[in-house]
């Protein structure tokens, strides 16, 4: 099982309070700063949720592990945004279940149904504090 995607794959850069924060929602691709906070506030959302239902964690672990595998990077780095490419469930499930989840566990490739209709109605989580 690998616990440590976001430290090991985007740098241990933790968000903190210093972090810029947005209320408008994004379009389809993050370019402006808004939008990026906008995407990265809902990704950490999704991927604490996915953690919480699918991975016993509580809500506080949950969301720790998510700040670590989200982390607020700066406009000018190099591949800033990269983690928006796959859902937050993919992620997610690579964290519980390692590399190549899919093929010891083929029934978690998709996202489940409750998943979807949990993004359509998930209540925005506040920007980080540290």
């Amino acid at each position: 099982m690998s616990e440590q995607r976001g430290s090991e794959q985007r740098g241990s850069e933790e968000p903190t309070s210093e972090e810029p924060t947005s209320e408008e929602p994004g379009s389809e691709e993050p370019s402006s700063e808004e939008e990026y906070l906008t995407y990265l506030r809902e990704e950490r959302a999704a991927f604490a949720s996915v953690l919480e239902r699918h991975g016993s964690r509580t809500p506080d672990e949950a969301r720790a592990q998510a700040l670590a595998a989200y982390p607020y990077e700066p406009p000018d780095a190099p591949y800033r945004g990269l983690v928006f490419h796959d859902e937050a469930w993919h992620w997610a499930m690579l964290h519980l279940h390692g590399p190549h989840y899919w093929r010891e566990r083929p029934e978690l490739l998709d996202p489940t149904r409750e998943y979807g209709e949990q993004l359509r109605h998930r209540p925005e989580i506040p920007p980080a504090t540290a």
